[in-house]
C-alpha cells in the first residue's frame, strides 16, 4: 500500500465527519490524483536515473581514458629520459675519453723524447745508484715478507743520494708544461709522474713523495695484468708492461685519494733485440673525468653521473667517481667493495634503466645522509681509448620522482589536476541537475494546486473537472459546493 491510498484511506475513517470526505465525488478526485502522482513515479525516476547513468558512463570512460592516456604519457616521458640518459652518457664517456687519450699522448711522447733517453742513460750509467737498488733488491726478495719499513734507511740513502737528486730535478723539467704536477693551475689535470726502472723500484716521483725507494712490480701498472698481485710480491721473471695501458685502480700511498695510471713501457732497441728499460706513468685522480661536466653544471640536480670499473680483478664493478664521494671526507676509511654494480646489472640498454637502484643506497643510509631519489632512469656507455674499450663505464642516472620536473613529480601533479577537474565537472553537474529537477517539481506542484472556483472562469461551467486538478485538502470544499447546487 502506497502512502497516497493510506492517506486517503485514512481520511475515510476520520471519527470527526468534518474531517472526513465531503462525499464520494472528492475520494473519486483524490483517488485520481493518486493515480496520476503515481504515474509521474516511472518519469521522475527515469529523469533521475538516466542522468546519473549518463554521468556515470561519461565518468567511467574518462576515467579509462585518462588512465591510458597518463600510461602513454609516462612511457614516453620514459623512453625519452632514457634517450637523453644515454646521450648523456656517450657525451661524458667520449669527454673522458679525450682526457685519458691526451695523457696517454703525453707519456708516450715524453717515453721517446730525446732528452728522456739521455736522461735513462746517466741513471743507468750511475754505479752508485745502481749499487744502491742492487742491494735493496736482494734484500727485499731475501726477506719477502719483512715490515714495510724494514728497509727504510736503505730506502732513505738512496732518496738523499746527490745523483738521483740530479736526475730527481731534470726529471720535473721534462714533465710537459700541461700536465704538470707542480702547477697550481693544472693539479687536478695530474696527480703525479713517476719512473720505475726495470726492477720495479721508483727512481723519481713529481711531486717527490716517501715513495720514492719502494718496489712497485706487483702494481699493475708495472707488470701490465689485469689486477694488482698481493703486496711486495714479485711477477715472474721477464714479466712486465709490454704496451701503454691503464691501470687498475688503487688508493694512492700519497694521499689516500682513488687514482689510477697511465703507463707505457719503455724499451732500447726493437724487435726481438729490444730491452726492458722500466715504466714511465702519470697518474690522475679518477673523479676527475666526471668533474668536468658536474663543474660546468651539466647535469641538473636530479641528473648525475658515475663512473664505474668493470674489468675483471678484485675491483670489478667497483664505484670510482660517485656525487656522494664528494660529501665524505675520508674515503680511505669506507670498504668501496661492498658497494658494486655487476656487469649483468649495468644499465647498458633500455630495459636495465627502467628501475634502476643507485649503488651507494646503503652508504647513505649508513653515513645517515638522504637518498635523493629511490627510484632512477639510467644509461650506461663505456670508456674507450683510441677506438678500444678500457673497461670503464659512465652511468648517467636521472631521479625518477623526488625533484620538481621528473617524470614522477610531472605525473603525479596530471593526474592530481586531471582529477579535480573531474571531481569538479562532476559536482557542476549535479548541482546543475538538482537545481533543474528543484525547479521541475515545484512546477508539478504548482500545476496540481486547483484554484478556487470563482476566480476563473474558464472552469465554473464544468466543476465536474476539478477533482482531477484538486489536491485532497481542496476537495472538501469542492463537495460542498457541488451539495448546495443540486436539488432538495
Amino acid at each position: 500500500m502506497d502512502r497516497y491510498l493510506a492517506d486517503i484511506i485514512d481520511r475515510c475513517l476520520e471519527v470527526e465527519p468534518e474531517k472526513r470526505y465531503p462525499n464520494v465525488q472528492a475520494v473519486l478526485a483524490a483517488l485520481d490524483a493518486r493515480d496520476a502522482a503515481l504515474a509521474r513515479r516511472p518519469l521522475i525516476a527515469l529523469g533521475v536515473a538516466a542522468p546519473l547513468l549518463v554521468l556515470g558512463i561519461v565518468g567511467f570512460i574518462a576515467a579509462r581514458g585518462s588512465h591510458q592516456l597518463l600510461q602513454v604519457s609516462r612511457e614516453a616521458l620514459t623512453a625519452s629520459a632514457l634517450r637523453n640518459n644515454a646521450f648523456a652518457a656517450e657525451f661524458v664517456a667520449r669527454t673522458a675519453s679525450n682526457e685519458l687519450e691526451r695523457r696517454f699522448e703525453a707519456v708516450q711522447s715524453l717515453s721517446h723524447h730525446a732528452q728522456f733517453r739521455q736522461w735513462l742513460e746517466r741513471f743507468y750509467s750511475s754505479t752508485s745508484l745502481q749499487q744502491l737498488l742492487e742491494e735493496l733488491d736482494e734484500r727485499e726478495r731475501a726477506e719477502p715478507h719483512s715490515p714495510k719499513d724494514r728497509w727504510e734507511p736503505l730506502r732513505q740513502k738512496f732518496r738523499e743520494h746527490p745523483e738521483r737528486q740530479a736526475l730527481q730535478r731534470e726529471f720535473e723539467s721534462l714533465i710537459p708544461e700541461r700536465f704538470h704536477p707542480l702547477r697550481k693551475s693544472l693539479r687536478e689535470e695530474v696527480a703525479s709522474w713517476f719512473f720505475c726502472d726495470y726492477r720495479g723500484f721508483s727512481v723519481v716521483r713529481v711531486p717527490s713523495s716517501e715513495t720514492i725507494g719502494h718496489n712497485y712490480a706487483w702494481r699493475s701498472f708495472f707488470h701490465g695484468g689485469p689486477a694488482d698481485l698481493p703486496r711486495g710480491q714479485r711477477p715472474p721473471p721477464g714479466t712486465y708492461l709490454q704496451r701503454p695501458q691503464l691501470s687498475a685502480v688503487f688508493q694512492s700511498e700519497a694521499h689516500d685519494q682513488w687514482i689510477v695510471a697511465v703507463a707505457a713501457p719503455v724499451f732500447e732497441g726493437s724487435g726481438e733485440e729490444k730491452k726492458f728499460l722500466g715504466v714511465l706513468a702519470l697518474t690522475v685522480r679518477v673523479g676527475r673525468f666526471l668533474e668536468l661536466e658536474s663543474g660546468q653544471d651539466r647535469f641538473a640536480r636530479s641528473q648525475r653521473a658515475i663512473l664505474v670499473d668493470e674489468r675483471p680483478g678484485d675491483h670489478e664493478g667497483v664505484i670510482l667517481q660517485h656525487p656522494l664521494f664528494e660529501r665524505i671526507e675520508n674515503l680511505a676509511g669506507i670498504d668501496f667493495g661492498r658497494y658494486r654494480i655487476p656487469r649483468e646489472l649495468l644499465p647498458d640498454s633500455p630495459e636495465k634503466g627502467l628501475d634502476f637502484s643507485d649503488p651507494l643506497a646503503g652508504l647513505y643510509e649508513e653515513l645517515g645522509i638522504e637518498l635523493p631519489a629511490r627510484r632512477w632512469l639510467a644509461q650506461a656507455a663505456p670508456v674507450r681509448v683510441w677506438g678500444e674499450p678500457v673497461g670503464w663505464w659512465v652511468v648517467v642516472e636521472e631521479a625518477y620522482d623526488h625533484y620538481e620536473g621528473t617524470i614522477g613529480w610531472t605525473m603525479g601533479r596530471l593526474q592530481r589536476g586531471l582529477m579535480y577537474y573531474g571531481l569538479l565537472g562532476a559536482g557542476s553537474v549535479l548541482v546543475v541537475f538538482g537545481a533543474v529537477w528543484v525547479l521541475v517539481l515545484r512546477l508539478l506542484r504548482t500545476n496540481n494546486h486547483r484554484r478556487v472556483p470563482g476566480e476563473n472562469n474558464d472552469l465554473k461551467g464544468d466543476s465536474t473537472a476539478l477533482p482531477a486538478l484538486l489536491p485532497t485538502e481542496t476537495l472538501e470544499a469542492h463537495g460542498q459546493a457541488q451539495g448546495k447546487e443540486s436539488p432538495a
